[in-house]
């Protein structure tokens, strides 16, 4: 019932980020202004009056326009000896790293971004020593060592295969719980293809959604923009419009465009040392905390990190991130009203009230922690029986579970957030979705699908059936011949729940930067359907959770694919073999830290550094626990019995602004969406509350003053400067535990989240004073 960390969202999507350490992202808006993110096509487009914007912006104001370049050079090297090489290289890296740092309590992650920014020098390195030769494996197949100059094309497969490879697997979780928790071991063979199976079986589903998701113009997906942009600036080519301009003035602009990248790179990461090492309390300032930390209602209202964080700042970019940056406005808007409502209005108004014995808990405001009928941690094992059966009279005996009356409502909101999507999909996308149904077969109005479809051979639908049917075999053989269980038509509900969901959600996804899982829903389904069953709730979850997943980030990196003018069968090829590379290299360090933590992780033994707790793995157990031996049936009774009521909430819902958009058209009703606004509010705790006032700053600054005020600053520097900034907090992060630095001990370096900064501000105070005096 903990939060699995899994579902946060990823700082950035494109690229295949396997990293499952997912920054604050929005959700859906109920109608997405396509003429705001394009400019006119080459070609003459009809657009429904209801889909128009009221006031368009000409064309020049364009953002896709602007960032992604109508050039496109066909004879580019593509799949070369260079992209299987350096992605390979760097995708086992992450893959390893982020595996190993899976089992400790901290560690860092290889983005997308430092991805990139590795493998462009290494690029141009290859470029000049690997010797010019060709290898002959056939008569008809051979490859040249060096093709010649290292290309934009062959740099960005490098990304493509490397970041699918980088990050954890989610199957790992099962692997590992079985082995240091339930004590049963399913082989190499089996876990091997437990965790491929996962990680494959939904690109054959990504298929269908090439139509939908991928071709329409106003599918954007914003954060692969992000992506081409720094791209282009590192290989110094000419986005969008600019590659009209005259070639010197396109060449004086990227000029520019690249010393705005280094500067701002450079000085962000010289400037995180600051919030990393020297001053961590810029991380987290609880100024509420700063006039009154003995008051634990205080406490609440400003820690922003066990409370609600009520108006704390944040000072570190990494904390902040550029998420906002890359957002439409209308998103940010909903998914922080969201925020503001569910931790400074509802939380204090339910602990001021103390709804269901809220001041009990304490400081633990927000946490996802589960207590017992004392309010202390619960002991998740010791209900759970060595034959894997729940102990009746054991967990009579502790009481029934206790969250935070947040964390309670978290799971009921969840459930609204689900349904309210299919909903608003149903209700403000359906005519979008016919047209792109209709317009499947004919020639696309996009000028740069259009460039891509007369260029490039699409990937063939038996290219998707043939990975769909084989990882599908693959999954039935393991539920099959292994003691997992669930049965083969478990399996089946699971990719269906997860195909029902990838459409509606793929659409909110694509058009407002939101990634929404299906953690809530596939738990609670595997919880009716196998109650008692812990082993079935997981693998039944992660089945149903990455075959959307990873249809969802195929689709994404196809859009990429389309932007960067790369054959889709290079890009599904780099995909393939990213995913499965990272998969084999994930099992081999799950299998090899446990052989060598194993008393660490299972908490045997404390380890002395604090390092090797084993944390992530024992939520997911946690959470098998709960969900599956104890089930929603025990749980979800008593006061809890009202949180299923969020499903059918939330599919009403979304008829209120469809309402009130239709009677008062002139109100912008439709860029209210409920989806986003749910989804914003539950947010924490697997995000801290103090990205709410930088956040929104960040967003309103970028995605409406300078939109609207600075329109060509806008379009020329907007996202470079969102991928300097991350990409220069990302090799910060590198350094600093690279170099084991650690914060001083002073007063810039207080306790966690601020709360005792009070103190050390009169200590500083006090020192100026007597030097004053001196």
């Amino acid at each position: 019932m903990t939060v699995d960390e899994e579902e946060a969202i990823p700082l950035v999507q494109s690229g295949r980020q396997r990293t499952r350490s997912s920054s604050a992202s929005t959700t859906s808006s109920s109608s997405f202004n396509e003429e705001e993110y394009h400019g006119k096509s080459t070609q003459t487009e009809t657009i429904p009056l209801r889909h128009r914007s009221r006031s368009p912006p000409p064309p020049s104001n364009s953002i896709v326009a602007n960032v992604v370049s109508l050039e496109d050079d066909s004879k580019a090297t593509t799949l070369s000896f260079r992209v299987f090489l350096l992605g390979s290289f760097l995708g086992c890296t992450g893959a390893a790293v982020g595996q190993i740092f899976f089992f400790k309590s901290n560690g860092i992650g290889f983005n997308i971004f430092l991805i990139i920014l590795v493998s462009y020098p290494m690029g141009k390195l290859l470029e000049r020593i690997l010797p010019n030769l060709t290898i002959s494996l056939t008569k008809r197949l051979s490859f040249r060592i060096n093709p010649g100059p290292f290309t934009l094309k062959e740099h960005l497969l490098i990304g493509v295969l490397a970041s699918g490879a980088s990050g954890s697997s989610y199957a790992g979780d099962i692997v590992a719980v079985q082995d240091l928790y339930y004590h049963r071991d399913i082989g190499h063979v089996g876990g091997l293809l437990l965790v491929l199976s996962t990680q494959l079986i939904g690109f054959g589903l990504a298929g269908m959604t090439y139509s939908l998701l991928v071709r329409p113009t106003n599918m954007v997906w914003p954060s692969a923009l992000v992506v081409m942009t720094m791209y282009n600036t590192l290989h110094s080519r000419s986005g969008g419009l600019s590659s009209f301009r005259p070639i010197a003035e396109a060449r004086i602009l990227m000029a520019k465009k690249f010393r705005f990248f280094s500067i701002v790179f450079v000085l962000i990461t010289i400037y995180q040392f600051i919030p990393t090492v020297f001053a961590p309390t810029l991380s987290s300032i609880a100024v509420l905390c700063l006039i009154n930390n003995r008051s634990t209602f205080m406490r609440v209202l400003g820690s922003a990190y066990t409370g609600v964080g009520m108006f704390s700042l944040s000072f570190d970019w990494a904390v902040i991130t550029s998420i906002s940056l890359q957002t439409p406005f209308y998103s940010s808007c909903n998914y922080f009203a969201g925020l503001v409502w569910s931790m400074w209005i509802l939380v204090p108004t339910l602990w001021y009230y103390d709804f269901w014995n809220y001041q009990s808990f304490g400081d633990n405001a927000v946490s996802s922690r589960l207590f017992n009928s004392k309010y202390e941690k619960y002991d998740v094992a010791a209900v759970v029986k060595p034959d894997l059966t729940l102990d009746i009279d054991k967990y009579n005996q502790m009481g029934p579970i206790q969250l935070t009356p947040y964390f309670a409502l978290y799971y009921g909101i969840g459930f609204a957030v689900l349904t309210s999507a299919i909903t608003t999909v149903i209700l403000f996308h359906s005519d979008d979705i016919r047209m792109a149904l209709m317009a499947r077969t004919k020639a696309s109005t996009d000028a740069h699908v259009e460039m891509m479809e007369k260029s490039y051979e699409t990937v063939p639908p038996s290219w998707y059936i043939m990975i769909g049917s084989t990882m599908t075999m693959a999954a039935i053989y393991v539920v099959v011949a292994y003691p997992l269980q669930i049965p083969v038509w478990g399996l089946a509900v699971a990719l269906a729940l997860a195909t029902c969901f990838t459409i509606p959600l793929g659409i909110i996804k694509a058009t407002s930067n939101t990634t929404i899982g299906l953690h809530a829903i596939t738990e609670l389904t595997a919880g009716l359907l196998f109650p008692g069953k812990p082993l079935a709730n997981v693998v039944f979850k992660v089945y149903g959770y990455m075959t959307m997943h990873q249809c969802l980030d195929l689709a994404a990196d196809l859009k990429l694919g389309i932007y960067a003018k790369i054959p889709p069968k290079d890009m599904f090829i780099s995909q393939i073999l990213g995913t499965a590379i990272g998969g084999v290299v994930n099992y081999i360090f799950i299998r090899l830290v446990i052989a060598d933590k194993r008393e660490y992780l299972d908490g045997t033994i404390a380890d002395p550094t604090g390092q090797w707790t084993g944390r992530k793995p024992e939520l997911f157990y946690s959470s098998s626990v709960v969900w599956g031996l104890i089930g929603p049936f025990r749980f979800f009774s008593g006061k809890y019995k009202y949180l299923y009521l969020g499903i059918p909430i939330g599919a009403v819902l979304p008829f209120i602004p469809w309402y009130l958009s239709k009677r008062y058209p002139k109100w912008s009703w439709e860029f209210f969406s409920v989806p986003l606004f749910l989804h914003g509010s539950i947010q924490p705790p697997r995000q801290p509350n103090n990205i709410i006032v930088g956040g929104f700053i960040c967003a309103y600054v970028s995605q409406y003053w300078a939109l609207r005020k600075r329109t060509v600053w806008f379009h020329n520097y907007n996202y470079i400067l969102s991928s300097a900034l991350d990409a220069g907090t990302s090799i910060n992060a590198l350094i600093v535990y690279g170099l084991s630095l650690k914060g001083f001990e002073w007063w810039w370096n207080p306790s966690i989240d601020s709360v005792s900064l009070s103190t050390s501000l009169l200590r500083c105070c006090n020192l100026i004073l007597i030097f004053i005096l001196m």
